[in-house]
């Protein structure tokens, strides 16, 4: 911000010319990886949560773009999805799932809640397919071309403590971490309400990204346990 606005605009046509290209700044496929450990878990690597952190050029760009985009992003969201948008709060999700359980016992009715939660969401994201699924939703392809830039040379460099690994060559995933992340994580658990409303329109949900919930009578629910793993 205490750059002068034309030193923003020069660097706004050096991010076109370079999605024009294909390319982006060696340092921006360079991404830090920090191993956190996940609070009641063991000391295994799977324990860990591995963040991604990389330059603060690029958070800012990446961070322009999402900000940019969401508006248009969130017009036709499901309601029910919450975390990463402005003015929907995590809580609320858990708040839905819990007022509508009390609700249930208070006019002693039967109700069902479903909760979920992937394994590695963010490491499981194929890059072709990440990038040709936003292509399907309709993001600008220059966005994406200048986001498939960063992921097609990617290197990591995991952090436990002070110590520094060796780079290496993730060959799936999308950073837990980079602004753009977002997009992708939450689309798809929005593609998988439509589905399950179009199917069983008894059902409620909700969602904080992949931590998902959903409600409604047993039968109903086991059949939308079974769509779910079949999406």
């Amino acid at each position: 911000r205490a750059l002068p606005l034309g030193a923003w605009e020069n660097r706004a046509r050096l991010l076109a010319r370079s999605a024009e290209c294909g390319t982006v700044p060696k340092i921006y496929n360079t991404a830090l990886t920090p191993c956190l450990p996940k609070k009641g878990m063991g000391s295994a690597p799977r324990d860990h949560r591995l963040l991604t952190i990389f330059s603060a050029l690029y958070r800012v760009e990446a961070g322009a773009w999402y900000r940019h985009l969401l508006p248009w992003f969130t017009q036709d969201l499901d309601p029910d999805m919450f975390g990463g948008l402005a003015g929907k709060e995590p809580s609320e999700a858990s708040w839905d799932a819990q007022s509508e359980l009390e609700s249930a016992i208070l006019a002693n009715e039967n109700l069902v809640l479903m909760s979920l939660d992937y394994a590695k969401y963010f490491d499981s994201f194929d890059i072709q397919f990440t990038m040709d699924m936003l292509t399907h939703a309709g993001f600008p392809p220059h966005m994406i071309a200048w986001w498939r830039a960063v992921y097609a040379e990617l290197e990591r460099v995991v952090k436990i403590g002070r110590t520094l690994g060796e780079p290496w060559k993730p060959f799936n995933g999308i950073g837990q971490g980079d602004p753009l992340s977002l997009f992708p994580a939450i689309l798809l658990v929005h593609w998988q309400f439509v589905m399950l409303r179009r199917t069983d329109d008894t059902l409620t949900m909700g969602a904080v990204i992949d931590d998902r919930n959903v409600r409604g009578k047993l039968a109903a629910v086991l059949i939308a346990f079974d769509r779910i793993i079949a999406f």
